[in-house]
Parts: C-alpha cells; structure tokens; sequence
C-alpha cells in the first residue's frame, strides 16, 4: 500500500530533495506546502497519510499550532521535521502528540523509516478501535486487505486461529483480526458461537451439516474435537 505523504516545509530545497527521496521509496507525496494554512486546506482536499512538519513556517501559524488545529479534525500521524531541539519547543511539539521528532540535519533514511512507522502503528490504532468487541454487537470491523469493511456478526462461519491472529470467515468472504482466538472467545457471548476445537470457534447457526470429524458449511469444513463433541451434538436437533 502506498503511503501518501503531505510535507509542510518552508525551505524549498529541503521540501524537495525530502519529496525525492520519499518517491524513490515508492510514497506518494501528495504536496508540498510551505504555510500552516496552506497544510489545513492540503489536508482537507487530499487526506494524506501522514504529515511531515516543520515548525517553522512562513504565515501566521507555525508548525506545532498547526498541528495543534489538526488533532482537532483530524487524526492523521504527524512528524515534525525542525532545526529548533530547545525545551521550550520540544514540550509544545509533544503536546500535539506527534508520531516521532526529528531534528535537523537529519539522516533521509530515518525519515523514512519514521513515516512508515508511524503509518503502520496508525493502522494498527484503527484496527483496533474500529474492531468492536463481538459482545452484543451485530457488527464489527474486520481488514479484508488494506480495508477494513464492516462485517455482520451473523454472517461469520468460523474463525481460525493463527498463532497471536485469526482469521475469520464469512459468507463473502475471509478477514483478519489482530485478536489471538483465546482473545476472540472471552468476547464471543452470543450463543450461537461455539468453540468446537483449539483451533476454531464456529457459528452455530451457520452449520449445515457435520459427521463423526467434521462440521460442512456448505462445502467448507473444520474438524472438531471429541472433548467438544458432546456440546456440538446438544446444539442441534437430530433425529435418530
């Protein structure tokens, strides 16, 4: 996925040798702006990923009031790129709670690395927000991909285990989560949820068949285990 970068800077040669070396990373530097108020409207037409800011900047507003302007719209990862290390900025700028601080002159290859680490903790930050705990909620937020799409807690099949993730399957389709399955199942209080082996937890009311090793849903099947079996079979209604 490539990063979109918006870089706020008032020094041009500065603003485009850091855009250079962003575009042979494989980024997208969406602008470059030399104003705090000229960064508030860049942010409002072109959304990017994350900002580059120095603090000082030409117009009114400097970096970190820019900043501070945006954590009130917006929540967008934010790194200040300043020739100023004195206290007194230093504790302005935290303030803003900004993704890292780098200080002038600075290597390219940590500018790098910051914007994708503080691109990917953001991701990591929405993921987890956006994923609602499965307690009495008809919904949650699942990343199918580089989206996270909303996914209706009734048309879940089952889901995996993958070490510390999981994987959730749907009727359209499969999902990550972030979850270990062990953290999956402390929220799982619907009653149609089910764990039927170390490895799996299934949607009960999705089931569509099963036999000695196996439950089907449709023309998938997980197995279960014996220790789970007699709950499986108290589930359903069998005639004999």
């Amino acid at each position: 996925m490539r990063i979109n970068v918006l870089v706020v800077e008032d020094d041009p040669i500065t603003a485009e040798d850091i855009s250079e070396v962003l575009q042979e990373c494989g980024m997208h530097v969406v602008d470059r702006v030399s104003s705090g108020e000229m960064a508030l409207e860049v942010v409002r037409s072109k959304k990017p990923d994350v900002i580059l800011m120095d603090v000082n900047l030409e117009g009114e507003l400097d970096g970190v009031v820019t900043a501070s302007m945006l954590n009130e719209t917006d929540s967008i990862p934010l790194i200040y790129l300043t020739a100023n290390s004195d206290k007194v900025t230093a504790l302005r700028a935290i303030n803003t709670h900004p993704s890292a601080f780098i200080t002038k002159p600075f290597d390219e290859s940590h500018v790098v690395y910051a914007i994708e680490l503080a691109f990917s903790n953001h991701l990591k930050e929405i993921f987890e927000s956006e994923q609602q705990t499965f307690k009495a909620q008809e919904s949650i937020f699942l990343k199918r991909g580089d989206i996270f799409e909303k996914v209706m807690l009734e048309d879940i099949l089952y889901i995996q285990a993958d070490g510390s993730y999981s994987h959730v399957y749907t009727k359209n389709g499969k999902y990550a989560s972030s979850n270990n399955l062990n953290s999956v199942c402390k929220n799982l209080t619907l009653p149609s949820f089910l764990r039927v082996h170390r490895s799996y937890v299934v949607n009960t009311n999705n089931v569509t068949g099963f036999d000695v090793d196996f439950v089907y849903f449709d023309d998938q099947y997980i197995p279960y285990s014996k220790n789970n079996k007699e709950e499986l079979l108290r589930r359903f209604k069998r005639m004999t």
